[in-house]
């Protein structure tokens, strides 16, 4: 779960994953530009899966920023993460399937 104030990454939360690593990544990315985090972690990929913890933290960032514009759905990835949009507080998350 995260959210958007003043284009600035926010309220970071990871749930499921390698703990240490996501608890580290909230906080060196917490008030960091969004074009800036996606930029930086879009396409990187875990082992052979195509995906990460990292890239799907960027396409939540873009599916956020896009459903400001109009609403959309939420997208699942091949490593069994939903990108869920629409979380409660205009907040949103990425949560395992």
């Amino acid at each position: 779960m995260f959210s958007i104030e003043d284009n600035k990454l926010r309220n970071l939360h990871f749930f499921r994953g390698c703990d240490g690593n996501l608890k580290t990544l909230s906080k060196l990315l917490d008030g960091t530009d969004v074009d800036e985090v996606v930029e930086k972690l879009r396409g990187i990929q875990c082992g052979t899966r195509g995906t990460s913890c990292s890239d799907q933290l960027a396409l939540a960032i873009i599916a956020a920023m896009e459903s400001r514009r109009e609403p959309i759905g939420g997208a699942a990835c091949e490593s069994g993460h939903k990108v869920v949009d629409g979380v409660h507080g205009g907040q949103k998350g990425i949560a395992d399937l």
